[in-house]
């Protein structure tokens, strides 16, 4: 038998309060008791309310959400790209438009500073940023949208957390990748007398992600009879981290493994491609695509720690709808995906990663 659909009237009929109550309530609103409020929602919640977004969207404006981001490098930040289109194509009845903003690299702040610059002078509901390197650099033009009441939301690459309405962010829990990769390189090293000789390459030690997976692997480390010999920086550059293998297997030809923290381990492993009677290390990188993948097959890389960055890009973007919607409230728009670990026999399911 076909049930009516619960509505705002229903609650307010059930809780005694006008349905304008019950709306602010729902939406997280002003002007509504704490009492009040617990009450209207413990109702709804008994009495299986759903809003009901198609109604919402007909009488609402439509809302513009900014998203920023780097486009470079590409084979870590297309797949976010494709999530956030992915977004918008969910999103396509819902009376939402995303205008996409993209500067060169993570090592760009001046042209992410030219282009929150630009965005205070224009009309849009949220701003979904990924940010870059040297925050300080474009923090006043931040703090300027973020004065103007405009929600931001945070897209893999985080930035301060004190900017004016910052309402959270969507990225890996960098700090539990550098343990997994530790307590992997200790499993896969395997019993012995000394510490195992480990090292390190991150694409930026002050970049909050990156700082992060040092630390877990730090910590992970030392409950694996690891020793870490080297930290390097890459940053963000295959040609760099290959000069830097070569130059670590010279100072410590008896290293064990390497964990690479950005997208550019097959730089790392090309330079054992090049050097076959160079000993042997265990690899551990970080992401899934093509360039990537082969040295996977190919087991240069025996694993990867995959952070599925196009859901980064989705979510951040629903996020940001779902608050200015008013069904999402703010303590709900963070979240700390789980990397997986992956293997070259798993390939095969990830396509949208084995393609460019």
């Amino acid at each position: 038998m076909y049930q009516m659909r619960t509505t705002i009237k229903d609650i307010a009929r059930q809780v005694g309060v006008s349905a304008n109550s019950v709306s602010k309530a729902l939406r997280g609103k002003a002007k509504v008791s704490e009492k009040t409020r617990a009450l209207i929602l413990e109702t709804a919640t008994q009495m299986d309310y759903v809003p009901n977004e198609t109604a919402r969207a007909l009488v609402r404006k439509e809302l513009r959400i900014a998203a920023v981001f780097p486009s470079g490098p590409r084979e870590f930040f297309q797949y976010m790209i494709e999530g956030i289109r992915k977004a918008e194509w969910e999103l396509k009845d819902r009376k939402c438009r995303i205008a996409e903003y993209q500067y060169p690299s993570l090592e760009s702040p001046d042209e992410l500073k030219a282009i929150l610059a630009g965005l205070a002078g224009e009309k849009f509901d949220a701003l979904v940023l990924t940010c870059c390197y040297q925050f300080n650099k474009y923090r006043r033009e931040l703090e300027h949208i973020g004065r103007m009441g405009i929600p931001i939301v945070y897209n893999t690459i985080f930035g301060e957390d004190d900017v004016p309405s910052l309402i959270g962010g969507v990225r890996t829990n960098t700090v539990v990748s550098g343990q997994m990769a530790a307590e992997f390189l200790g499993l896969a090293i395997g019993a012995r007398p000394k510490k195992g000789k480990v090292a390190l390459m991150v694409g930026n030690k002050k970049m909050l992600v990156h700082a992060e997976c040092i630390a877990g692997f730090c910590a992970g480390a030392e409950k694996h009879n690891l020793e870490i010999v080297e930290i390097y920086e890459t940053h963000e550059d295959r040609k760099i981290a290959y000069t830097q293998t070569g130059d670590l297997m010279r100072i410590h030809p008896d290293l064990a493994g390497i964990y690479v923290t950005s997208y550019n381990s097959p730089g790392v492993c090309e330079w054992f491609d090049r050097h076959p009677g160079a000993r042997k290390v265990i690899i551990i990188g970080q992401d899934l695509y093509p360039r990537l993948n082969k040295k996977l097959r190919s087991h240069t890389l025996t694993a990867t720690l995959f952070q599925n960055q196009a859901e980064f890009g989705r979510e951040s973007i629903l996020f940001a709808f779902e608050y200015l919607a008013g069904t999402r409230k703010k303590e709900d728009c963070s979240k700390k995906f789980i990397p997986q670990l992956v293997l070259g026999c798993m390939l095969d399911n990830f396509p949208l990663y084995d393609r460019l």
